[in-house]
């Protein structure tokens, strides 16, 4: 519809790489799990909105400012997961380091923040007084 309605962009002449748009998109919603966890589990443990948004905001500067960098203990900060995961051409040897089956540091951390968040919500949800 592009191409026709607008030529001189010559959109009926790019078509993109569905299956490169679909794995990136799929990294970074997995990357995303992680923090996402996280944000939930702050969310629970304080009674205030603005502590968690707080940390939040604050992670997120962070996350940018490491995923630029290359220190090698971005790998263990959630909130720089995403942005290290949409970077396919990443400069940093550290955030393209693979070490388990194919996988990137940043994909197994942000499995592991998710599965460990989601474990402690649930034992902190259950060990509260529902009256």
């Amino acid at each position: 519809w592009l191409g026709s309605r607008f030529p001189e962009y010559e959109m009926a002449f790019h078509s993109p790489d569905l299956w490169e748009l679909l794995k990136t998109c799929s990294l970074v919603f997995v990357a995303t799990l992680g923090l996402t966890s996280l944000q939930f589990l702050l969310h629970l443990v304080f009674k205030s909105i603005v502590v968690p948004l707080g940390i939040g905001f604050f992670g997120i500067i962070a996350g940018f400012i490491l995923s630029t960098t290359s220190a090698g203990f971005t790998r263990y900060f959630p909130y720089a997961y995403p942005l290290i995961a949409h970077d396919s051409a990443a400069t940093s040897a550290v955030h393209r380091e693979v070490v388990f089956g194919g996988f990137t540091a940043g994909f197994i951390g942000s499995l592991l923040w998710f599965f460990a968040c989601v474990l402690v919500a649930l034992w902190w949800e259950a060990r509260r007084q529902v009256v």
